[in-house]
């Protein structure tokens, strides 16, 4: 199932936590995000490449990367630094795209580097949130200092070409799934609304997104039905207010969800 997290009030933020195995979700954001595996492997879909990444690697993505991270094991540990690209550009460094994924082999082939990254991240876990709006010099150049040490020895040569059409496609696409999904939305009527190809568009979706565009809009309606039901509405309400045809509909896609394999 999606998980939508709420707008963090934070500007610069680093979090340490475990993630569930099956709380996979895909989101895109107007910030840096810094992802150090801590334990378990996990799966990251960036932009449509998948990546496997595996315990001492470091995950690095852009602003407005679309992104989707795939958990194989319960209470998977990570660390995440999120930051804003204006602070590297006041503290004078011209941003770089950096490999998406650095791992612990290439890290420890540079003298030193881990080490001051782990410097860098024990100050962070101190000083690093940061509310929006608020200044903290001494957290923009903490942040700055990282990135630019990532940059610095793993500059990407060849960043992936991602089509501007093709990625501008998959905003439409999500944008008219989340405003329309209590409707009567199939994906027929989605590529008419949008003028295009039924195949192209849930190529596009399942490509950027990982997932196919049905069990997306499923996914929008179960999340609103049980915040309903939790409300105190009645199932059969929730359900049809929710965009499902029936309860019964409901109940085949609640249990579907329930017992969906994880990825491996």
């Amino acid at each position: 199932m999606i998980i939508k997290y709420e707008e963090n009030p934070l500007d610069m933020m680093i979090r340490q936590g475990k993630w569930q195995k099956d709380l996979s979700y895909f989101h895109h954001h107007d910030k840096i995000e810094i992802i150090f595996c801590k334990g378990a492997p996990f799966g990251a879909l960036i932009d449509g490449v998948r990546y496997e990444v595996k315990k001492g690697d470091i995950v690095v993505i852009g602003e407005q990367k679309i992104h989707n991270f795939y958990i194989y094991e319960d209470d998977t540990p990570y660390l995440l630094c999120q930051f804003p690209l204006s602070i590297l550009l006041n503290n004078g460094i011209i941003p770089k795209p950096i490999k998406p994924v650095i791992t612990k082999d290439a890290l420890s082939s540079i003298l030193n580097l881990s080490s001051h990254i782990e410097s860098i991240i024990s100050v962070l876990s101190v000083y690093g949130n940061v509310a929006t709006g608020s200044k903290s010099p001494l957290a923009e150049n903490l942040y700055s200092a990282l990135y630019f040490l990532l940059m610095k020895h793993f500059e990407e040569e060849e960043t992936s070409f991602v089509p501007g059409c093709e990625k501008a496609d998959f905003y439409k696409i999500l944008k008219y799934a989340n405003d329309n999904f209590t409707g009567d939305l199939t994906i027929s009527s989605m590529a008419a609304a949008l003028f295009m190809d039924r195949g192209r568009l849930s190529k596009i979706f399942y490509k950027y997104s990982g997932m196919k565009l049905n069990a997306y809009i499923n996914d929008l309606r179960m999340a609103m039905a049980l915040s309903l039901i939790k409300e105190g509405m009645s199932i059969s309400r929730a359900a049809l207010d929710s965009g499902f045809q029936s309860v019964r509909t409901f109940n085949n896609v609640y249990k579907s969800i329930k017992q969906k394999p994880s990825e491996a």
